[in-house]
């Protein structure tokens, strides 16, 4: 799906909206980071005030664009899988990314980084202001950690690898072609003296 504006659709990344940029220190323990509606606005709407509610349902949208989501510090190779993630999905919602984060060494400098890597799964539900108890419209990044760690470490071989490599390569062709033409000889050998006799 698309916005609709002066009767074309335009993409939602090509929309200018809300950019929020930063970083955040936070504990290694499971947390909640979350972007939701002014709360004074919400507070309204939970009470009962139409006014504060229909602007709520007609003004905040959830629809989103993750350009970049890491967590820990950058190293050669990190995936940063909610990239390009798109929600175009219109409607007063609660959008939770559940992430699961994989504390993760890189061994390929001079110093060890340590970091993290992740996967998540999307879930959306819908918000109804008419129920005696709603929660908080927005987009949520729900994180926990698992109990396993990764390694990965890139080592580089010495040139007498590849020349060790390279012979191996070439010996073993020339036996392979060496196997190959004995056997064809005897063939030929076989069929000449069937044909002799």
């Amino acid at each position: 799906q698309s916005l609709k504006g002066t009767g074309q659709q335009i993409a939602l990344s090509k929309v200018e909206g809300c950019r929020i940029k930063g970083t955040v220190m936070v504990p290694r323990t499971r947390a909640n980071l979350h972007i939701a509606a002014n709360i004074n606005q919400l507070r309204s709407a939970k009470f009962g005030n139409k006014q504060a509610a229909d602007d709520l349902n007609d003004n905040f949208k959830v629809q989103h664009v993750v350009r970049e989501l890491i967590f820990g510090y950058e190293f050669d190779g990190q995936a940063s899988p909610l990239a390009g993630v798109e929600l175009y999905e219109p409607g007063l919602l609660r959008h939770i990314y559940l992430v699961k984060l994989v504390p993760t060494r890189y061994e390929g400098g001079w110093i060890p980084v340590d970091s993290y890597q992740y996967s998540y799964s999307p879930h959306t539900e819908k918000v109804n202001l008419k129920q005696a108890h709603w929660h908080l419209p927005g987009v949520y990044f729900r994180y926990d950690f698992t109990p396993m760690m990764a390694l990965i470490s890139t080592r580089y071989s010495h040139f007498s690898t590849y020349v060790t490599r390279i012979f191996a390569l070439v010996g073993g062709l020339w036996v392979v072609l060496g196997v190959i033409y004995r056997m064809s000889n005897k063939v030929v050998a076989q069929v000449n003296t069937k044909k002799n006799q």
